[in-house]
């Protein structure tokens, strides 16, 4: 029995050595509004998939300069990176949607919409979603208080 437990031990004393798997960033904002580790540990994996994917949206990949209007005028609004992607990504499916409505984005008279209604690059921003929540294992995305963009 001894034996077992020294191996279950050392196995998870080798497991917290392994490397860290969120950004700095992430922990910064996860402890400055969590005072309880478990709070902090609640927080992280959407934190991070958040701060990934708001940088994600302004790179020339994706959206570019519209991108980093659409963040900065979300971040403004919210409190959190978490309540940023949230209006970030549904503010993105609802130019795409309003596209499919309109048919062309001349139609509409805002350089943002029309910087940010592509749907091969909505679909790109979903895949690479998927990817960034699939590093934290399976658990309940979404669901999330957020102001959106109007």
């Amino acid at each position: 029995m001894r034996r077992y437990i020294s191996v279950a031990l050392l196995s998870v004393i080798g497991s917290t050595a392994i490397g860290q798997t969120v950004s700095d960033e992430a922990l910064a904002e996860c402890q400055a509004a969590n005072s309880r580790f478990t709070s902090v540990a609640d927080c992280l994996p959407a934190t991070d998939v958040a701060i990934t994917m708001l940088a994600a949206t302004q790179s020339e990949e994706l959206y570019g300069e519209a991108g980093g209007r659409l963040v900065e005028a979300c971040a403004e609004l919210n409190d959190n990176s978490i309540g940023a992607w949230a209006c970030v990504n549904n503010a993105i499916s609802d130019a795409v949607e309003l596209l499919g409505m309109v048919g062309s984005a001349d139609k509409i008279d805002d350089p943002m919409f029309q910087g940010i209604s592509d749907p091969a690059l909505l679909e790109r921003i979903e895949e690479r979603e998927d990817e960034e929540q699939s590093r934290f294992g399976r658990r309940m995305w979404g669901g999330n208080m957020y102001q959106p963009l109007r």
